[in-house]
């Protein structure tokens, strides 16, 4: 049987191409938020609901400040708001160049993130992120109406891009993810955030026979945090 041609390399955002905190202390401290109570330090079942029905922008962000500042008696609707702004951090070293190696060997390059309105607006429109623009083309969950793993958020990349599963590679940093895109056929490959992964995802091309690397100076993805 003839191996499928690949089309498309699709990114999931955050820990794969966007530096994010490392737990909410750490966003509460980039945030200047400061005397962080328990509460940030684990989620409850209800809470974590809230934040995907978020996520799928079934919820408006001033009600998710709303109901997260409700529960805790420190901090306010506005230091919330600040907290989750603090949560993405800028771009790995190397974003720039990967982005360029892919178009400059003809591929599609695509996003499939769960992210919210907040990350999304400063991802568009910050010069931190500025690299990204070299994606083709750009899926969120709050725009979608579902989050991964759901079955939807991958069809619907399928359907709109008018590609196969098995013409798709794609990066996730969370098993689920990598697991639900396997059982679509996709060629999923799962990234470790904590060890350089723009050099996984270079790796990665590699094995799948692309292009030299771009050589192009990467202004952008090195951003002071």
């Amino acid at each position: 049987m003839a191996t499928a041609k690949i089309q498309l390399i699709c990114f999931d955002l955050g820990g794969v191409l966007v530096r994010t905190a490392t737990d909410w202390v750490d966003a509460c401290d980039r945030a200047g938020v400061r005397g962080v109570p328990a509460f940030f330090e684990s989620w409850t079942p209800q809470r974590i609901e809230t934040a995907q029905e978020f996520e799928a922008g079934r919820l408006e962000p001033s009600a998710l400040f709303d109901q997260i500042a409700a529960e805790s008696p420190d901090h306010t609707p506005q230091q919330i708001e600040s907290i989750i702004d603090a949560w993405i951090v800028g771009l790995y070293p190397g974003v720039g160049p990967l982005l360029n190696r892919i178009g400059e060997a003809g591929m599609m390059s695509a996003c499939l993130s769960n992210t919210n309105v907040q990350h999304w607006r400063a991802i568009q429109t910050s010069a931190t992120y500025e690299a990204l623009r070299g994606l083709d083309h750009w899926f969120a969950s709050h725009l979608i109406g579902a989050r991964k793993p759901d079955v939807t958020m991958y069809q619907h990349i399928e359907h709109t891009l008018g590609v196969l599963p098995a013409e798709i590679v794609f990066f996730d940093d969370l098993i689920e993810n990598i697991d639900a895109a396997k059982q679509r056929g996709w060629l999923a490959h799962q990234v470790n955030d904590s060890n350089d992964p723009v050099a996984q995802i270079e790796a990665v091309l590699d094995q799948h026979g692309f292009g030299p690397r771009s050589t192009t100076i990467d202004t952008e993805s090195d951003q002071p945090t």
